[in-house]
């Protein structure tokens, strides 16, 4: 039974998360004494996440921007995989800050890489009319820009393994994005205090996955 549950906190749509965050979605509805160390071992020996972990990562050069509340700073970065990407232009990009802006307000500290997509004369543009910072890492070191390469490395190794779990073509993967982002944005994480960055963001619980196991519903018609 404890192995069943370590395998549906940890793969699939849970998108094979690290042995913390799998602790911590257990232990909103489950508890055993070695649970800790058990999901340790079973994280540890999925074959799925040794197949596409990831080497050492070099230190980074100073302190990364840190915010005090939440849509104070904004990172973006391109992640192109294949196929099924925007292509990566100064349109796009302009575009993509106007969609966060309409939804989440307008942020005033932005940070990226200097490519081109980003520094240009329609991002600056946009950056003016709102009054805002935008912040450029330094060339040609892309650990320098940590916080979102390091989301991006945890939405890989989340697609890879789940590619390999599911066993489907690489050319699939924008299928797997819903489920890859519902995994991030609602798994508890350690340096939320134990909130799920949907909680920390939006004040919405998260980290719910499990609840259905323990306290299953049957389906309601719901009429507005």
């Amino acid at each position: 039974m404890q192995q069943r549950l370590c395998v549906v906190a940890h793969a699939g749509a849970r998108g094979h998360r690290g042995s913390g965050a799998t602790t911590q979605a257990l232990e909103t509805a489950f508890y055993w004494r070695t649970l800790a160390k058990d999901v340790a071992e079973f994280v540890a020996g999925c074959l799925h996440c040794m197949a596409t972990a990831s080497g050492r990562i070099p230190r980074p050069f100073g302190e990364t921007l840190k915010t005090t509340k939440p849509n104070e700073v904004l990172h973006f970065d391109y992640l192109t995989m294949v196929e099924a990407c925007l292509q990566a232009n100064s349109v796009n990009a302009y575009h993509g800050l106007q969609y966060w802006f309409k939804r989440f307000s307008v942020v005033r500290q932005w940070v990226s890489d200097q490519t081109a997509h980003f520094r240009n004369q329609d991002v600056g543009s946009l950056q003016r009319a709102l009054g805002a910072h935008h912040h450029f890492t330094t060339a040609y070191i892309p650990w320098a820009n940590g916080t979102v390469e390091a989301v991006n490395r945890e939405i890989l190794k989340c697609i890879k393994a789940m590619l390999s779990e599911r066993k489907l073509h690489v050319r699939d993967w924008p299928a797997l994005l819903p489920v890859v982002q519902s995994a991030l944005n609602g798994m508890p994480a350690d340096r939320l205090g134990g909130k799920s960055p949907l909680t920390a963001f939006t004040a919405l619980p998260g980290g719910a996955q499990l609840q259905p196991i323990l306290h299953p519903r049957d389906p309601e018609d719901t009429t507005l």
